[in-house]
């Protein structure tokens, strides 16, 4: 395969309404549950049962929303991975990666900035520092969850 065919760009797949459609729906599903539980009125004794259903559509929302957004991946790359080499699988990881870690690490500094400890570590409050740092690089290298730690005691 020459080199003119690798850098010109895979063509555009047609778009599949229906997976949009499910996905919408997918995390409607988790939006509803979240605010269902954000918002739990006073009943009197339990809650009703369609309460309790409700706050749980997140469990069916995400692992749909999750396999559906596996697919729609797969059906967009598949084929400038397999057929662009290394290249392709470059040119994957750096689509993914610039679209996700943006709003990622804006997200990160974020709750650092609500949850004060810039403030902390500025007027040199004692292990305000550690708090910050020790996380801070599995946050920023995106390996918060492969290992267990303790913050904050």
């Amino acid at each position: 395969m020459s080199d003119d065919q690798l850098s010109s760009p895979t063509p555009r797949l047609d778009p599949i309404p229906s997976l949009t459609g499910l996905r919408g729906l997918a995390a409607l599903l988790v939006v509803v549950s979240h605010a269902v539980d954000g918002v739990t009125p006073s009943f009197q004794g339990h809650a009703p049962v369609w309460w309790d259903e409700v706050s749980q559509l997140a469990g069916l929302g995400m692992p749909m929303f999750f396999v559906l957004s596996g697919f729609v991946i797969h059906y967009n790359y598949s084929s400038s991975i397999t057929s662009g080499g290394i290249r392709g699988l470059r040119d994957f990881f750096v689509a993914r990666f610039a679209r996700l870690y943006p709003l990622y690490f804006v997200f990160v500094l974020y709750c650092l900035l609500d949850s004060g400890v810039f403030q902390q570590v500025a007027q040199g409050e004692a292990g305000a520092s550690t708090i910050l740092f020790h996380p801070l690089g599995y946050y920023l290298t995106l390996t918060q969850s492969w290992f267990y730690n303790l913050n904050h005691g």
